[in-house]
């Protein structure tokens, strides 16, 4: 078996729930010895999060949650309320090439951990700080989650349909965003210490990273002073592209009518020459919004806008798919 990337590098994990765990998952894929420190005395979050093998809560290592994002790691369980356990942690730590962790401000530097002291004892280590606001500036204190970071980032005000207000992404990229960059970092971090010995700190913002999401409309505004809008599900340059109506399953669930969707994405037409030919997408144009999609059966097809009559066919789920003929 070839040897990975990271082989021979260990890594003194201190991060917990969700952006540092998922920076040392990475380096750990890459072959790092990945070493958690954790505690009985406050558990990780994600330890007692869902989905359980077959949906019962057990001890602290049956959730599926924590176990995706901690593959391939160790875990040091240490109470720092006896000194013994700062004795172990400093073992662990002169012995590692990386220290990790996506604490609060201070808390680091409170338990005798921080860059500076940890770089007095081993100059060439390489830190990563996975902070929610950074480790400077005047956010630095502010306690954070992925939820409150998509709207500070800018991420909430391109996203919703238009007219509408501003909304949550869906998703808390915040953290697995800044996980990425982190590992990357942490591999620059290396390629430099292999070619001088130095080591480094290295202050990964989540709120920044998640910035990096939104390149298109900071330039935009940049260079063209102009705020982009909400468009939902459109896209500026491929149209038809949506998530249009099909027919509802036929039987109820719970006697709720089951809704059915499917997305329809076309880049040009070609691409429009594949689609079903029982649908057909009429592409209004409107000078003040752009484009409209509403999707109509060709039997249905209006010479001018109308309300959408009723689609003519059903979406066909996953386990369809799977029985399909061909498969």
């Amino acid at each position: 078996m070839a040897k990975l990337p990271l082989a021979g590098i260990r890594v003194a994990d201190f991060s917990w729930v969700w952006a540092g765990p998922y920076c040392t998952l990475q380096l750990a894929h890459l072959g790092a010895e990945v070493i958690r420190i954790e505690t009985k005395t406050r558990p990780c979050v994600t330890r007692m999060l869902p989905p359980w093998p077959d949906g019962v809560p057990g001890t602290l290592n049956r959730s599926g949650y924590f176990n995706q994002y901690n593959q391939g790691k160790k875990s040091l369980s240490l109470n720092f309320n006896h000194p013994e356990a700062s004795e172990v942690a400093w073992r662990l730590i002169k012995s590692s090439d990386i220290v990790a962790n996506n604490f609060s401000a201070s808390v680091m530097d409170n338990m005798g951990f921080g860059y500076e002291a940890i770089r007095a004892v081993k100059p060439d280590v390489i830190m990563i700080s996975l902070l929610g606001y950074g480790d400077t500036g005047p956010y630095r204190e502010y306690l954070a989650l992925g939820p409150t970071q998509v709207p500070n980032s800018g991420l909430s005000a391109l996203t919703g349909y238009e007219g509408w207000p501003p909304m949550h992404a869906g998703f808390s990229y915040p953290d697995p965003n800044a996980g990425i960059h982190g590992a990357f970092a942490v591999m620059a971090a290396l390629h430099h210490r292999n070619k001088t010995g130095e080591g480094q700190f290295i202050d990964m913002s989540q709120w920044e990273c998640t910035m990096d999401l939104l390149a298109e409309g900071i330039l935009d505004y940049t260079m063209n002073g102009r705020e982009p809008r909400r468009i939902g599900n459109r896209d500026p340059q491929m149209s038809p592209h949506g998530i249009f109506k099909c027919l509802d399953l036929p039987e109820k669930i719970a006697n709720v009518t089951i809704d059915q969707w499917v997305a329809i994405a076309c880049a040009d037409d070609a691409d429009m020459g594949v689609a079903d030919p029982t649908v057909s997408i009429l592409v209004i144009k409107e000078s003040d919004t752009g484009e409209r999609e509403i999707a109509f059966p060709l039997s249905e097809l209006p010479e001018c806008p109308a309300p959408i009559p009723r689609p003519e066919r059903q979406m066909q789920l996953g386990d369809d798919l799977v029985r399909l003929p061909h498969r």
